[in-house]
């Protein structure tokens, strides 16, 4: 039995699956097995080396003129969600400066680093808005 769509199915596969591959398999050869019953969480083993770090206060002041892509966002994430204890405050060079591979929204801007570390609540600011309570 082959894997992929054929010739007379249109469009997308039926429910649940996300592709004919998907279909054909949980309809053929894999049908007594379950179909994404869970998730299983995992984690990537990597290191991160912060631009500033005030230990005792275990702060992290990252300097970003932009990100170069969404990956490299996402790793300040995971970052923070292996280490807790530790407070990464973005320094952006320009707080609006639209994120990499970001579209125009109906009103005509763009989803900013500011927007950004807002919706992933980091703390942020420019060189000039600095708190002093963060030093």
């Amino acid at each position: 039995m082959p894997y992929y769509r054929k010739k007379n199915s249109k469009g997308k596969p039926p429910k649940p699956y996300r592709s004919w591959l998907e279909h054909g398999l949980g309809t053929g050869v894999l049908k007594d097995m379950s179909y994404e019953p869970y998730t299983i969480p995992y984690t990537v083993e990597t290191s991160y080396k912060p631009d500033f770090v005030n230990q005792a206060k275990r702060i992290i002041f990252e300097a970003k003129g932009r990100f170069e892509s969404s990956t490299e966002a996402a790793k300040y994430i995971h970052f923070r969600n292996s280490n807790p204890d530790w407070t990464i405050i973005f320094v952006f060079e320009r707080p609006d400066c639209p994120m990499p591979h970001s579209r125009r929204r109906k009103d005509g801007s763009r989803y900013r680093h500011r927007d950004w570390a807002e919706k992933n609540n980091f703390l942020w600011c420019s060189p000039s808005t600095i708190k002093g309570e963060w030093l």
